[in-house]
């Protein structure tokens, strides 16, 4: 049955009041109504026995003492009585009621109880008044959605972490057998580089962990850091590497003071700078710039799909979905990004221009 609005305005405390004022009431009208027919009855019933009447002026003094004293004995008594099977009748409706209103507090705690990491779609689902309890139901049931999404990103996660600490293991063990099967000074030498690589993508990757779980577990050391010196910085170790890709560095830098930890602020840029100058058609162009507390990074590459944009920030996505090449990226460098952003109250967002390439715009704070 559909609650009456009025019942759901009221909430949980409301509803509870009344029902108790009107059972309190209905039990009191009907004790007092118990209690004076009792008496009446118990006052009539003595009141003939133990009083005489004498043509005395003082009879009638002494009858209305008498009769005073019967009511108040029997008042007393079924006072007594009336309040004792009030309190019992109290308790039992108490029961009762509280018993209805607490049954969506006992289904959350059936489901707490019953839901695991491999259930975490079931939902309370509570379809009662809009008062507390389902206030209570539903925040349950999103708390449970928050989970169900964290569970299947760590079960993605720990997947493709696994896929891609796999991939280098295969390549150095098949480069160790072709080695071991024609160990000619040339094959020795394509063997080494072989193992060389893969121990670089191997140790990138592990990088790229490692200050993925430093972004994520916070910052256990802050303070006033110049973002703008950060940036040249990072800017200058890549002069090399541009000037060699024919990669055009386009930099406008204002003074912008933020509070963090400089080491990953450090290596929040440089990984903005590497996805830009990576994923940027030879020769191309990098624009880099830093104001009004915004950082914008645009590199000139292809023309990505925008509906794939919010899906780099992910951890092992990549743009060109090659995973199993040995010079393949990690997919770590924008989920670092996100993860430093996050831990230092920055917000990231990136867009893909229909010209080509990407923007990565870090908002400040």
């Amino acid at each position: 049955m559909t609650p009456h609005p009025s019942a759901s305005r009221l909430g949980l405390r409301g509803r509870t009041a009344l029902v108790f004022a009107a059972a309190f009431l209905v039990l009191s009208g009907v004790v007092l109504a118990v209690i004076n027919i009792l008496t009446g009855i118990g006052v009539s019933a003595r009141s003939g026995a133990s009083i005489t009447l004498e043509r005395a002026s003082g009879s009638i003094g002494e009858m209305t003492v008498h009769v005073d004293e019967i009511a108040r004995q029997q008042l007393l008594l079924w006072s007594l009585v009336g309040l004792v099977s009030a309190t019992l009748l109290a308790a039992v409706v108490g029961w009762l009621v509280a018993g209805r209103m607490l049954k969506p507090i006992r289904m959350v705690t059936a489901a707490a109880g019953r839901i695991s990491a491999e259930d975490l779609h079931e939902r309370i689902a509570h379809d009662g008044p809009d008062d507390e309890l389902k206030n209570l139901a539903d925040t349950f049931d999103g708390l449970l959605a928050r989970l169900e999404v964290t569970f299947e990103s760590q079960r993605r996660f720990v997947a493709n972490a696994s896929h891609e600490l796999r991939t280098p293991l295969a390549i150095q063990r098949t480069a160790i057998q072709v080695g071991l099967a024609d160990p000619t000074p040339e094959n020795v030498v394509a063997t080494a580089e072989q193992l060389l690589t893969a121990n670089r993508r191997s140790e990138r990757l592990l990088s790229g962990l490692l200050a993925l779980a430093k972004g994520q577990r916070g910052l256990s050391r802050t303070e006033e850091v110049d973002l703008a010196t950060v940036v040249a910085e990072q800017v200058d170790m890549r002069r090399e590497r541009t000037s060699a890709d024919s990669t055009t560095l386009r930099v406008r830098l204002d003074e912008t003071r933020v509070t963090g930890d400089p080491v990953l602020l450090g290596q929040l840029v440089g990984n903005l700078l590497d996805n830009a100058l990576d994923y940027t058609l030879s020769p191309g162009a990098v624009q880099i710039d830093l104001v009004d507390r915004f950082l914008r990074i645009r590199n000139s590459g292809a023309v990505i799909d925008p509906p794939s944009v919010e899906s780099l920030f992910e951890p092992f996505v990549r743009l060109d979905r090659d995973r199993d090449s040995a010079g393949a990226h990690a997919g770590l460098g924008l989920s670092i990004v996100q993860s430093i952003s996050e831990a230092h109250g920055f917000t990231v967002k990136a867009q893909a221009p229909t010209t080509g390439g990407l923007v990565v715009e870090l908002a400040l704070t």
